[in-house]
């Protein structure tokens, strides 16, 4: 386990975390700083606790919305892949056909090429 020291709101914060993820833990404690700061612009005379509700909040609400564009993917995966059954569906109907088609064609053909040796 690797350990390190993040600030938040200009406080220290010591933070585990697994080792060789301490990059990535700095990154997501600068993220959190950020945003913290610019709810603290906006909101005056906040405390610390409130202001991370505030931010808890917003990270909430970002997350929800991305879970909604993640369905509405899903969702539109889900129809294209059923217009692409139906496609497949379709064109081995049409494959069926027209081997139909050739085959009669082709005997046709032939009954008037034999009808014309005649």
């Amino acid at each position: 386990m690797a350990e390190l020291t993040i600030s938040i709101n200009s406080r220290p914060f010591a933070i585990a975390c697994a080792d060789g993820e301490e990059q990535r833990v700095s990154r997501l404690a600068e993220d959190l700083a950020a945003r913290l700061g610019e709810v603290k612009k906006n909101v005056s005379g906040a405390g610390d606790s409130h202001l991370l509700v505030l931010v808890g909040l917003t990270l909430c609400d970002e997350l929800n919305q991305l879970n909604d564009q993640i369905e509405g993917v899903r969702q539109d995966v889900e129809a294209a892949g059923k217009t692409r059954m139906e496609l497949e569906k379709q064109v081995k109907e049409f494959e069926k056909l027209m081997a139909t088609s050739l085959v009669s064609a082709t005997e046709k053909i032939q009954a008037l090429s034999e009808h014309l040796e005649k």
